[in-house]
């Protein structure tokens, strides 16, 4: 049988270091109290409020939790329950909570307002819900947009529709990286113009230096022939006739002809 003594004595210490909110100093003590007795409602219901004021809220759920399973008629622990779910933004639960309060003690103006206030603030809950789906979502078109420019080689284009999709969505890390990826890309567009520029100014370096030699080239050829000596030929000496020897040859070959005549005639009639 647990030693009533020593369990009301370190009750008396528990609430005194409670009134005094020296939190961290009663809770051992209370814990003390549940070794030597269990199902100490009391004790229990210490340690969920301690727990509360040290804001280590899911320690204190689940000490009301239990001092529930002792007994569920204590208004006083639904409330304090409800309040820790509060705190742990779960609205509707903490409603539910102070609706068990209620049952048990349904005039409680603080349990009511404990309510109300959950359900205001469930309400702003359920807004902001709908209104970061709807950023999400609008976050995600942007996301798309981007990545279409980026597929169409628009990178510039593509790093603004990201900005505007974290602008909403800050802590997205998709959409960051795919930010990366596009200011990567853009970089690299930036540097091919230029190696560009220096490829045809190399090329233009080279046609002008071919130019020159052939130039050159063409050059020499011609000052070599300049200044070469002329080659004239003489034209040999032909001998002239008189007109008398002219005259003659014309009748030597006119009795000729004459004389090879006649010899045809005679060679005619011999053979008749």
């Amino acid at each position: 049988m647990a030693d009533k003594t020593a369990i009301f004595t370190l009750s008396q210490s528990a609430a005194n270091l409670l009134k005094l909110k020296r939190y961290s100093e009663a809770l051992p003590v209370l814990q003390s109290i549940l070794i030597l007795d269990p199902n100490n409602e009391e004790a229990l219901y210490g340690i969920g409020i301690t727990f509360a004021q040290l804001k280590r809220y899911p320690e204190a759920i689940n000490a009301y939790n239990r001092a529930l399973k002792i007994n569920q008629n204590n208004s006083d622990l639904w409330n304090y329950k409800g309040v820790a779910l509060f705190e742990l933004g779960k609205y509707s639960e903490a409603i539910d909570s102070f609706t068990q309060a209620l049952g048990i003690s349904p005039n409680d103006a603080n349990i009511e307002k404990n309510k109300e206030f959950a359900f205001k603030k469930l309400i702003e809950q359920n807004e902001q819900n709908c209104l970061k789906k709807s950023n999400e979502s609008l976050a995600l078109d942007w996301n798309d947009k981007g990545t279409v420019y980026f597929k169409q080689g628009k990178y510039n284009d593509a790093i603004n529709a990201f900005d505007q999709a974290l602008k909403i969505t800050p802590n997205n890390g998709n959409i960051k990286n795919n930010k990366i990826e596009a200011q990567k890309k853009f970089e690299k567009s930036k540097i091919k113009p230029v190696s560009s520029i220096v490829g045809v100014i190399i090329a233009i370096a080279i046609m002008v230096f071919i130019g020159a030699i052939i130039v050159g080239f063409v050059g020499g050829l011609i000052n070599h022939q300049t200044n070469q000596p002329l080659q004239i030929s003489t034209p040999q000496p032909t001998t002239t006739k008189s007109i008398g020897q002219l005259l003659q040859e014309a009748e030597t070959k006119r009795a000729n002809s004459i004389s090879q005549a006649i010899t045809g005639i005679q060679q005619h009639e011999i053979l008749h």
